[in-house]
């Protein structure tokens, strides 16, 4: 009894071969898992892509904030009489008849892409109406010049100058 368990377990036996509905298994393995990581290079790619678009979109909306508050800032160091100010800075076209607000635009046009007379001009309101003498606001568009569509990104503030 003891040599017929021995005959069963003897390690000189050769190597079981594959039955052939498993040929090429390993060849089909390797395939999957290089679609795998292709997807994920791809998804790494395009997470990459909106981080270099997302970041570009905060430095022209940060740019934009300072462009506003580089203007208000004039208005306050200079003469803060309401009809002054709405002389100097409010929104006109050509900018030669308001210094102010000439000087500004030609920074802001400098600075943020797709901004002209014409398209996407920044807007600057100095209001006159009772209750609301010395309020600012200003508006400042501009487009990303990757995009050919019309998403127009947009900054607004407001401000009250009083003498």
């Amino acid at each position: 009894m003891p040599s017929q368990a021995m005959a069963r377990t003897n390690p000189t036996r050769l190597p079981h071969r594959p039955h052939r509905a498993q040929r090429g298994a390993l060849l089909l393995e390797a395939l999957v898992a290089i679609l795998i990581f292709t997807f994920g290079v791809l998804g790494v790619m395009g997470m990459q892509a909106l981080a270099v678009q997302q970041t570009t979109d905060a430095r022209y909306r940060t740019e934009a904030a300072a462009l506003a508050d580089e203007l208000i800032g004039q208005m306050w160091a200079g003469n803060r009489n309401v009809d002054t100010l709405r002389t100097q800075f409010n929104t006109c076209f050509p900018t030669a008849g308001c210094p102010g607000y000439g000087a500004w635009f030609a920074k802001v046009q400098a600075t943020l892409p797709q901004v002209s007379q014409t398209v996407n001009p920044p807007q600057v309101n100095v209001s006159n109406a009772p209750g609301s003498e010395g309020l600012v606001t200003i508006r400042i568009r501009w487009k990303q010049p990757s995009e050919t569509g019309s998403d127009v990104r947009t900054y607004v503030t407001s401000a009250r100058i009083t003498q």
